[in-house]
């Protein structure tokens, strides 16, 4: 039978350290994430990642954050670092073209190159301390997969247990996952994306992170700085040839903020006579803007800013 820890009432560098073990000798360990439970593997033991449960386009390699991605190329595309800073650690799941110029491909991981398909691969930074914890001290890549449950993706120890037996030699117990259901699959090609797997991320959510963001900041944001954001968004229409509502949907978002404001404060008459655009606009913090929030770095347990939107995006009910 596999072995069972307690995520709360152990000690996290002691289950970190036995994970580790385990895993570097060659076994299959299911450990909680921010989406379901997932299994994991040494990803340069073929005979490790021939035991995992899934095929090919299934797995997805493990990254702590954002800064992952630097490990498989040595630019990634502005876009795919986008959804990386604003979604990770969280429930997404970025696809991406490895580069075929060798001045910007990194040597990719040991032994993990019979795992990456039609030059992409999979990457997943989980929202969970406990694999974040894991991948933080460890010198070999991991590979993964979710653990099914009847064929259903498994969001309890207890049922990992019933699905595999003994077939992981670790499984650790947090509870029911955050989210109770995947991680949403995005592919990043150059400067678009598409969804290749529903999740707990919606393309609502997706389209609000996905966009270059401008931010615009004064002291008040009641005079200069929504100035700015209303001629900066007309001069980007006329770039792009579009509406200035259409921005967002061409790849931007132009904001603006005040570091001395309230929120709700109105324009400057001063403003208001500028033009057409400030008029009626309500001043923001910048503690309000999205891009405010996604800029900074928070702990493993916080909420996050997409994961945040996803809950606030889901039906009630």
């Amino acid at each position: 039978m596999a072995e069972v820890l307690d995520w709360q009432r152990g000690e996290p560098q002691a289950v970190m350290a036995r994970a580790a073990e385990l895993l570097a000798q060659g076994h299959l360990i299911a450990l909680p994430t921010d989406t379901v439970y997932f299994i994991l593997a040494k990803a340069s033991l073929p005979e490790a990642v021939a035991q995992l449960p899934a095929t090919r386009e299934e797995l997805t390699f493990l990254v702590p954050g954002a800064a992952g991605l630097r490990s498989w190329m040595q630019e990634p595309p502005g876009l795919a670092l986008r959804f990386a800073r604003r979604c990770w650690p969280g429930p997404l799941v970025l696809i991406l073209d490895l580069p075929t110029d060798l001045g910007q491909a990194r040597p990719m991981p040991g032994g993990t190159g019979q795992l990456i398909d039609q030059e992409k691969v999979a990457l997943y930074a989980p929202g969970h301390e406990a694999p974040l914890l894991l991948l933080r001290d460890l010198n070999f890549p991991v590979v993964a997969c979710p653990v099914l449950a009847a064929g259903q993706p498994a969001t309890t120890a207890q049922e990992v247990e019933m699905a595999l037996g003994d077939r992981v030699a670790l499984i650790l117990d947090d509870g029911p996952t955050q989210f109770g259901q995947p991680p949403t699959w995005v592919q990043v090609t150059n400067n678009s994306w598409s969804l290749v797997r529903e999740g707990v991320l919606p393309l609502s959510v997706l389209h609000q992170v996905a966009p270059s963001m401008i931010v615009f900041v004064c002291t008040g944001n009641t005079c200069r700085s929504p100035l700015a954001e209303h001629l900066c968004k007309k001069l980007l229409a006329e770039q792009l040839d579009c509406l200035v509502q259409d921005l967002p949907q061409r790849g931007y978002v132009v904001l603006s903020a005040g570091l001395a404001a309230s929120q709700g404060e109105p324009a400057t008459q001063e403003a208001v006579g500028s033009g057409p655009g400030p008029r009626g606009r309500p001043g923001r913090p910048p503690e309000s803007t999205v891009v405010a929030r996604s800029a900074g770095r928070r702990g493993s347990r916080d909420r996050h800013d997409a994961g945040a939107l996803a809950r606030v995006a889901a039906p009630s009910g």
